[in-house]
């Protein structure tokens, strides 16, 4: 099937290069101005079911394309300047982010613009079937289980909100003040850690939780004090169970160590006391 595909990808790039096409007959100069014109295709990939496939075309300087193509069919999806995609676990959406235009990012840079100034990714949601592409600016990062199923998580560069979107039905949810997310491996259940600007949001408590996009159903793991600490989150590989760093206890002495925890799917435990005596000091 990959073979098969990476034929098409040939045929399907080729016009790109009539030089070669029409070697025998007009042979020309390979100077700066061809090799400007060429392009390089990559990152190809086709998804499990077999029915589609994608592959990124870059120029040597510019913009580049990312393009769906359904070996079935034959149908062909070309996206401008996308980047990082990745398909639903039932292949009818592929998801993507959309980087800024390249003379935009380049006048930019000449301009020596600030961060905060410079141009935006966009997040980009594909129905493979309509061929409708829905579009959210702003993008500082976007996240799914690995094998994603209805659900990813966004957030926006203006904000420290986390979007939770339906990418079936487009609905949008959002969780205040958060500054780490993410999902579980093989399905949508997401965990999120809240710290809350106290100038800004006196409401959000600060705390690691857990989510299900699903039924709405929101657990909280631990919360504490504004000046608590709240490490990385890591879930067993069937999303079961959900182990953390945190340290609630924030009195001088003992604000740089952490305890272990552990979410077994019903209850909080400390699986690891920051004071056990077999931890080394240091």
């Amino acid at each position: 099937m990959k073979r098969s595909f990476l034929y098409l990808i040939m045929l399907i790039i080729l016009p790109a290069f009539p030089f070669v096409l029409n070697a025998q007959t007009s042979k020309p100069a390979l100077d700066h101005s061809v090799y400007d014109g060429w392009k390089n295709a990559g990152n190809v990939s086709v998804y499990n079911d077999g029915e589609w496939g994608q592959f990124y075309i870059s120029p040597q300087e510019g913009d580049g394309t990312i393009e769906f193509y359904n070996l079935r069919t034959g149908r062909q999806i070309s996206i401008e300047r996308g980047q990082q995609v990745r398909f639903s676990k039932d292949a009818t959406r592929a998801i993507f982010k959309i980087i800024p235009k390249f003379q935009e990012t380049r006048r930019a840079k000449i301009e020596k613009k600030k961060s905060k100034d410079m141009p935006k990714d966009t997040l980009g949601i594909l129905n493979l079937a309509s061929g409708e592409v829905t579009k959210f600016p702003l993008l500082k990062n976007f996240k799914s289980s690995v094998l994603t199923g209805d659900y990813i998580a966004f957030q926006r560069d203006t904000t420290s909100n986390l979007y939770i979107l339906n990418i079936k039905t487009m609905a949008l949810d959002s969780v205040k003040s958060v500054s780490e997310y993410d999902f579980s491996r093989e399905n949508d259940i997401l965990t999120y850690t809240t710290k809350p600007d106290p100038k800004k949001d006196s409401i959000t408590v600060p705390g690691i939780y857990l989510l299900n996009p699903a039924t709405g159903v929101t657990t909280t793991l631990i919360q504490g004090s504004k000046e608590a600490v709240f490490g990385n989150t890591y879930f067993t590989e069937d999303g079961s169970k959900m182990a953390f760093y945190a340290n609630t206890d924030t009195t001088k002495e003992t604000k740089k160590f952490t305890n272990i925890y552990l979410y077994d799917g019903s209850e909080t435990r400390m699986l690891v006391p920051r004071d056990a005596e077999w931890i080394p000091e240091g």
